[in-house]
């Protein structure tokens, strides 16, 4: 049987790649915290902020301060966040930003300009967005 490497590169989930100018390992190794331009990147998604706090056993990472998130949709619409703190579940593509007023600025094929919502929380997923006071 013979399957072509675009194939299996299709199929292959997106490596996450945590980074930043400073790394501190507690619990075994079990928690990553890094800081100074502190970023998360996993195919399409993007998440900077001042400190990442990466929790193995969550498959999780907790940002905070000066958080951007940034991503695509499935219609290839551009969005960008902000907020001041986000938990990103990184196994399931999932969000959300909370404090210092959040942002998300959507840039809908469908709309002549941008989209700009703010909200005491915004929550992302694969399938839905809500926002809460």
């Amino acid at each position: 049987m013979s399957v072509s490497a675009a194939a299996m590169a299709a199929r292959a989930e997106p490596k996450t790649v945590i980074t930043g100018e400073q790394m501190e390992m507690s619990g075994g190794g079990k928690i990553v915290i890094f800081t100074g331009g502190a970023k998360v990147s996993k195919g399409v998604n993007e998440l900077t902020a001042d400190k990442n706090r990466s929790r193995q056993e969550k498959n999780s990472v907790e940002a905070y301060g000066h958080v951007i998130f940034k991503t695509i949709n499935k219609a290839k619409e551009p969005m960008r966040g902000t907020s001041e703190k986000a938990v990103y579940d990184i196994q399931n593509d999932s969000g959300e930003l909370s404090g210092g007023r959040p942002e998300l600025v959507y840039y809908a094929n469908t709309s002549t300009g941008p989209i700009t919502m703010r909200a005491g929380d915004i929550i992302l997923t694969r399938k839905k967005k809500s926002f809460t006071q």
